[in-house]
């Protein structure tokens, strides 16, 4: 669902199946960021769909919240537009940050800008990668600990 944000995001989400996953990564925002979404309907839109994660998903299970990566980090917004897009996007990660220290089952993963690449593409597999990388290291010892515990 590459164009997707969080005002459509419950309904998208609400379609599957979560109580069978150990754990789901939610990576939201880009869109969001460069359409400059309230900050309070980010927010109001990101308890809702944790609530109702932690509903859907077994009692056992972590949700990660990726945060939204520097979007100057995108060729194309690499500009003075893309710093009013980018801005937004640390107040949206801020906000997500703080949501997830309050549910328990729930953590934030910074992600940071990949390397620049010379691929004509959005993005190349090196970029995805890197933040798979990133969020394997907040995931495992959080998913170890889990598994240990049941």
């Amino acid at each position: 669902m590459p164009r997707l944000k969080m005002r459509s995001a419950l309904a998208e989400l609400g379609k599957i199946e979560l109580e069978d996953y150990d754990a789901v990564v939610i990576t939201l925002g880009v869109n969001d960021a460069g359409a400059l979404t309230s900050l309070t309907s980010w927010e109001r839109g990101l308890l809702n769909l944790l609530r109702m994660m932690v509903q859907r998903c077994s009692p056992d299970a972590r949700i990660f919240v990726a945060g939204v990566h520097p979007i100057r980090s995108i060729p194309v917004y690499d500009s003075l537009l893309g710093s009013v897009a980018d801005t937004h996007a640390r107040r949206m990660n801020a906000i997500s940050a703080r949501i997830c220290e309050h549910v328990p089952s729930a953590s934030f993963v910074t992600l940071t800008a990949p390397e620049p690449s010379g691929a004509l593409r959005f993005r190349d597999a090196k970029s995805y990668q890197h933040w798979a990388a990133e969020l394997a290291e907040a995931m495992a010892p959080q998913l170890d600990a889990s598994a240990r515990r049941g």
